[in-house]
């Protein structure tokens, strides 16, 4: 669970904030399909399989955290050594003149 997650950070299909935020409801939702998913009806089986999932998911978030902060300083570690033409009207990152698309977030300069 945290490679998947890691690599859905990486390229940008989730963020670690989406799931900070709804941490609740991923809990909920993660001892309910415990819930399904074990073939004994009590709760203490639905729990001793809950309990490392959710140590994974919050693994999971660390180390996506981790993934996030590193990709968003290389490009601007980068952007020193060009010329700046300005920053990313979507997201605010600094954009050298030789890029045609955002580095962080992907989206046409334009």
């Amino acid at each position: 669970m945290p490679a998947f997650f890691v690599l859905f950070v990486r390229f940008g299909i989730i963020k670690t904030s989406y799931v900070t935020a709804r941490r609740r409801y991923i809990y909920a939702a993660s001892y309910i399909i415990c819930a399904i998913v074990t073939p004994d009806g009590g709760p203490l089986a639905d729990t001793a399989l809950f309990v490392p999932i959710a140590v994974l998911l919050e693994v999971a978030v660390f180390l996506g955290r981790r993934s996030e902060k590193r990709h968003v300083a290389q490009p601007l570690l980068a952007t020193t050594e060009k010329e700046v033409h300005g920053k990313c009207r979507w997201c605010g990152n600094l954009v050298t003149k030789a890029d045609v698309f955002c580095p962080t977030c992907g989206k046409s300069r334009i």
